[in-house]
């Protein structure tokens, strides 16, 4: 038995998570107590995880410059917590740290192209249509929100 099924908690640990991490979706951040001094601190809950996150400064930043720093806007987002390490009291201990589901380290909206680039811009090529069987049928099509279904293993 591991030490995290040994010790129950109803946050995420650093050891509930896969190595590449997993996707979750943002719910909501509610202001609770935490620890055994109780300090309120921000707990983010997810729609697809049993799970909360108490929500330290990093990753509270790092969310926040992907999505907006108002949280109630965040409800419905996707992101990827993974397991990391990082130094506590001269020491290395265990984390979670959070990045956008497309693997950017950091968000930042796409720059307009100048003018002129624009000008010179060729028109993108109309999409083909999808080949179809005599019976009309397109057949299968490709799970294109796959990261939605990872088995959350928390």
């Amino acid at each position: 038995m591991k030490f995290n099924e040994r010790h129950p908690s109803k946050y995420v640990q650093a050891a509930d998570l896969k190595p590449g991490g997993v996707t979750v979706v943002l719910d909501r951040v509610a202001m609770e107590p935490v620890g055994q001094d109780k300090k309120v601190k921000p707990v983010l809950y997810f729609q697809n995880a049993s799970k909360a996150m108490v929500l330290n400064s990093t990753n509270d930043e790092e969310i926040g410059k992907l999505f907006g720093d108002d949280d109630r806007e965040w409800r419905g987002e996707k992101i990827v917590l993974y397991p990391t390490t990082t130094t506590f009291g001269g020491k290395t201990v265990p984390c979670i740290r959070v990045r956008p589901v497309d693997g950017d380290r950091t968000y930042e909206p796409p720059k307009p192209a100048p003018a002129k680039a624009r000008a010179k811009a060729k028109p993108a090529p109309e999409a083909e249509e999808p080949p179809v069987n005599e019976d009309g049928d397109p057949g299968p099509q490709p799970d294109v929100d796959r990261d939605w279904n990872d088995e959350i293993p928390f």
